[in-house]
């Protein structure tokens, strides 16, 4: 359990400042810095984690870290993304599966996905690479997509008339969701048949905690309590 806190919190904190790095207009990061070269955003991320990385417990060594920047910063990057890809390889040096750094899309996403709620319809979706089928996991008790009768494995093959096959999760998803009160039309493909769904996107709050109480064939009542992911609300839920 100690171990676990450790990680969480090491995760939530690297992850953190190093998405705040590749975001224009954050006040914790000079906008300049961004502006300038993408060296400066790749050396940016270097300091952060020679100065505040969390693991010591771990294999990081300052004095190859250092070495690690000067072959960085002979080579040349041309556009952003570039950059971030530079990053990514330079923080997988650190074996260190919680610190992660995110693009600004991938970090404004996360913002939407942890804040405790959104706008959308209530459906919680994957990819099939295989199949390249975009399929429900489950819809949210109580959503439009719930309320529609959508169910568990039904199969988005389409989104306002644009086709699903070839489309990454992150693009389905910013169709799906939207402005509240507008709609959205979903084509389901269910055990072979073919129906369409107009669902009204709404507010969605994303209950992250779900609980019971169990009784034991020797008469003791037992608490359940399950956190399904870490948002906003999970401290007030729990």
């Amino acid at each position: 359990m100690l171990k676990l806190k450790k990680n969480i919190t090491k995760e939530v904190t690297v992850m953190t400042l190093l998405a705040f790095t590749g975001v224009i207009g954050l006040s914790s990061v000079d906008s300049s810095v961004l502006k300038n070269s993408n060296k400066e955003v790749i050396d940016h991320v270097w300091q952060i984690i020679y100065r505040d990385f969390l693991d010591s417990e771990g294999n990081f060594n300052k004095s190859n870290w250092i070495k690690l920047r000067k072959q960085l910063l002979t080579q040349k990057y041309p556009d952003s993304s570039d950059a971030y890809n530079a990053i990514r390889e330079m923080l997988a040096n650190l074996n260190d599966p919680y610190t992660r750094f995110l693009d600004p899309k991938q970090f404004y996403q996360m913002r939407i996905d942890t804040s405790g709620e959104l706008t959308g319809v209530g459906i919680q979706i994957i990819k099939d690479n295989e199949s390249d089928s975009l399929i429900i996991v489950t819809p949210i008790e109580g959503t439009p997509a719930s309320k529609a009768g959508i169910k568990s494995q039904d199969k988005i093959i389409s989104i306002d008339n644009i086709s699903t096959k070839g489309l990454k999760i992150e693009e389905a998803i910013n169709l799906i969701r939207g402005k509240r009160g507008t709609k959205v039309n979903l084509g389901i493909s269910r055990d072979g048949d073919i129906f369409y769904k107009s669902l009204l996107r709404e507010r969605i709050e994303i209950k992250s905690v779900i609980s019971k109480i169990n009784n034991t064939k020797d008469g003791y009542l037992i608490g359940y309590i399950r956190i399904k992911q870490f948002n906003a609300n999970a401290s007030k839920d729990m």
